[in-house]
């Protein structure tokens, strides 16, 4: 209950402190309704229409956890090439950038064309953009071992793939924790971006709805929706890490 309080804690303290600015400049400082809408007018539509919001967050979730489990695929097992190829990583690493330096604003309407409408060109937006920071986050684990460890594992007569299984791995995992972590609120991006633009469900098309038509409530409401999701996942990779990866605060490796 206390490793629980300390991670919720001061979430919660934070989301609290925005309610509370929220109230106040809606009643106290009496910013106009079209700008900024009530809590309570925000309450009062997520109250009315809470199976449209569920279904439409459900979309979301389908397109933003496809994103990222794509993009999970491919991007590890490709840093794994690059940690042991060298020449592997030069042929590679321009089309990677070259990739990240297109903007996916332009790719979006290339996936529509390629492969029309539908759930599935939102989910390769949400695996482009969590693609990157994830193999980056891979590789740095992959490539970050010390020379000296791997030496004193092959004196061992340690096989490749008991060092990998042993030390490779292992000491990767903190580094590609950290790249999940990022991918996963990268993807929810990607997700409502694709929606943005070729959407007609989920939490990006609301928005665009609402937007059209000055709904500023149902606005707010599909932000918020979109705010506490991304929290959720971040913190549910969070708790896998600590489960899976609990003995990184001291990294010893038995290889024999």
């Amino acid at each position: 209950m206390r490793a629980l309080a300390g991670n919720w804690l001061p979430s919660l303290i934070v989301f609290l402190g925005i309610g509370l600015a929220w109230q106040l400049a809606t009643t106290v400082l009496g910013v106009p309704k079209y700008l900024i809408p009530s809590p309570e007018s925000v309450w009062a539509v997520l109250s009315k229409h809470p199976q449209m919001f569920a279904a439409n967050t459900l979309v979301t979730l389908r397109e933003l956890l496809g994103g990222f489990a794509l993009a999970v695929l491919l991007a590890v097992p490709l840093a794994l090439f690059i940690s042991y190829s060298r020449l592997f990583e030069r042929f590679v690493n321009p089309v990677i950038v070259i990739s990240q330096a297109l903007p996916k604003v332009a790719i979006a309407p290339l996936l529509l064309v390629w492969f029309g409408f539908g759930e599935f060109p939102k989910i390769l937006m949400a695996a482009l953009i969590a693609f990157f920071p994830m193999l980056i986050s891979a590789t740095t684990g992959f490539k970050g071992i010390e020379p000296d460890v791997m030496s004193l594992a092959r004196s061992t007569g340690a096989s490749g793939l008991r060092i990998f299984w042993k030390i490779r791995l292992p000491s990767a995992l903190p580094a590609m924790f950290g790249g999940l972590k990022l991918a996963i609120t990268f993807a929810v991006i990607g997700a409502i971006l694709g929606e943005f633009l070729s959407g007609d469900s989920g939490l990006g098309y609301l928005i665009q709805s609402a937007s059209g038509a000055q709904r500023t409530d149902m606005l707010f409401a599909a932000l918020i929706i979109i705010s506490l999701v991304s929290v959720a996942l971040f913190y549910a990779v969070e708790f896998v890490e600590r489960k899976l990866i609990f003995w990184h605060q001291s990294q010893i490796v038995i290889v024999t």
